[in-house]
């Protein structure tokens, strides 16, 4: 066992750690612009918006606040922080549409100033628990995205030795089954700071007793319970008679035995219900040469396609293109751009995705950043 991780706390509580995640947390907000539905807009959008923002002021809030006065913000965060005085307030809720996969999205979003603890306290800890992590646990992990797990994915069928089958398995209601005491328990056995484990605490009180989608240290919260539930037990004891590839609670593994397998998702089952959680009963161990399932694709030996349901929503909305592209369509757009990179989908990009298309898309989001920049600097000026 690892040795526990110490003297954290003496870093977290430094001005410049909470001075740093008061700028990380204010760099990615972005104040809404006047009449920012566009459609296809030239510079002439841009002036009118602008001219509507002079007339039409926005009323300074908290925000805008916090960013004309940073290190005051600072210092309170480091004396509530080293005083252990700070006290998670209620957070808001929001449901959202995930239009590619058709679900529905519980947010729980903090409030501004929790964020800020919530980033000083975890700035310290990013860089134990990613030395941790294995290689291919992606998803939420800087470095450790999509493109690694659909690559990994691809060498791992691909390879001429072990690759004649693929099981495929997913936690069900992951963020909703994963206790703070399990998470507590993880972090336990990285760390001994007292105090560094209340703020951890403290944060997982204030999501109600379970991961929240919305809050900035749910993610590597999971990963870290993962990957002492399952990828590194599974490692130690299959070696390299298993390859696995995990991208948040979806997991792949290929192998040449067919049996090894069902014995690798019975181990996962029983190390996950250990701790109230388990594998959707969905899950499946079949030949490679039907396609491995995986994230949107499947992953043939010569190949690899966008699953068809996935498929069909990314061409119904590229169909949309015809009457104007909005902001929201142009991101969307965009996102589907690198779901189609990594496959074999160049009939599909030639016939709904031309050069036009991607052109006016990044066009959109050109000037609406733009608009979003001139708010941040608190332009209000008529423009000439």
């Amino acid at each position: 066992m690892p040795k526990r991780k110490r003297g954290r706390w003496e870093q977290v509580i430094t001005f410049e750690n909470c001075y740093a995640a008061v700028e990380e947390v204010l760099k990615n907000r972005r104040f809404p612009s006047m009449g920012s539905k566009l459609h296809t807009p030239n510079r002439r959008d841009i002036k009118r918006i602008v001219r509507n923002r002079a007339k039409h002021p926005p009323k300074p809030g908290y925000i805008t606040w916090c960013m004309e006065h940073k290190e005051e913000v600072a210092r309170r965060v480091q004396t509530d922080l080293t005083n252990k005085t700070w006290t998670p307030r209620p957070y808001r809720t929001r449901v959202i549409m995930d239009k590619l996969r058709h679900k529905e999205r519980r947010l729980k979003m903090p409030c501004l100033y929790d964020q800020f603890i919530h980033h000083a306290v975890l700035r310290v800890m990013i860089p134990d628990l990613m030395k941790r992590f294995y290689r291919y646990s992606c998803g939420s992990v800087p470095g450790a995205g999509q493109k690694r797990a659909v690559n990994a994915a691809k060498r791992f069928i691909k390879a001429k030795r072990g690759a004649k089958y693929a099981a495929s398995c997913d936690v069900y209601h992951f963020y909703d089954t994963c206790t703070s005491g399990v998470v507590m328990a993880c972090l336990e056995r990285v760390y001994k700071d007292r105090e560094l484990l209340w703020a951890n605490r403290k944060i997982l009180e204030s999501m109600g007793g379970t991961l929240a989608i919305g809050f900035f240290p749910s993610p590597w919260y999971a990963n870290l319970v993962l990957d002492m539930a399952v990828d590194k037990p599974l490692k130690d004891g299959h070696g390299r008679e298993v390859k696995l590839v995990r991208f948040a609670d979806d997991m792949l593994m290929v192998s040449g035995n067919k049996r090894r397998l069902h014995r690798c998702v019975e181990f996962i089952q029983g190390r996950l219900s250990r701790w109230g959680m388990r594998l959707k009963g969905t899950y499946q161990v079949y030949r490679v040469k039907r396609g491995a399932a995986f994230l949107s694709y499947r992953f043939f030996k010569r190949c690899t396609l966008i699953r068809k349901q996935i498929l069909y929503r990314i061409t119904a909305a590229a169909r949309k293109t015809k009457g104007g592209i909005s902001p929201d369509l142009a991101r969307r757009l965009c996102s589907y751009k690198g779901i189609m990179l990594p496959a074999n989908s160049r009939p599909v990009w030639e016939k709904h995705f031309k050069r036009n298309t991607w052109r006016k898309c990044r066009r959109v989001i050109s000037y609406v950043d733009i608009l979003c920049k001139r708010a941040r600097a608190g332009y209000c000026g008529a423009v000439a």
